[in-house]
Formats: C-alpha cells, sequence, structure tokens
C-alpha cells in the first residue's frame, strides 16, 4: 500500500505526508502543515533568525572607538608578574 502524500503549497510538491517532511498542526484535518520543512526552512524570518545567532555580539558606538584600546590595555596587563 502507497504511503499518503500531501501537497506542499510554497514549492508545489508533493511529498509523504508524515512528520519527516511536514511539521505537526493539530489544528488541520490531517494534523500537518500546508507547507513542507524545506519551504519553511528558507522563509526570510528563519533566515534572519539564523543569522542573528551567527552574531555573537553586537557593540555599541562607545564599545567600537574604544575596544582596541581596551584590548591593548588588557594584553599590556596581562603580561606583568606580581
Amino acid at each position: 500500500m502507497t504511503e499518503p502524500e500531501k501537497l506542499c503549497v510554497r514549492c508545489l510538491e508533493y511529498w509523504p505526508a508524515d512528520t519527516e517532511f511536514f511539521y505537526r498542526h493539530a489544528r488541520k484535518a490531517d494534523g500537518l502543515e500546508n507547507t513542507c520543512k524545506a519551504c519553511l526552512s528558507e522563509s526570510p524570518s528563519v533566515k534572519a533568525r539564523q543569522a542573528n545567532r551567527q552574531v555573537s555580539r553586537m557593540y555599541s558606538p562607545w564599545e567600537s572607538l574604544f575596544s582596541n584600546e581596551a584590548r591593548s590595555r588588557a594584553s599590556g596587563a596581562a603580561g606583568l608578574s606580581p
């Protein structure tokens, strides 16, 4: 018996109707989203969220002006022996 397939409304391709290809959605009749996982991962909001995770820290203008000075002071102080 063949597995039921579901049409992704974004890429217009048929995929197996299971949680490997579609996220769960309790209010849908079949219990699955209408958009496949691959298409959802390419959406602008997901891409923006992933880009924000890659940026470790945002610096203020003051920090960017004086960051080199602070680093040189820290490395100079680390070389001193007590």
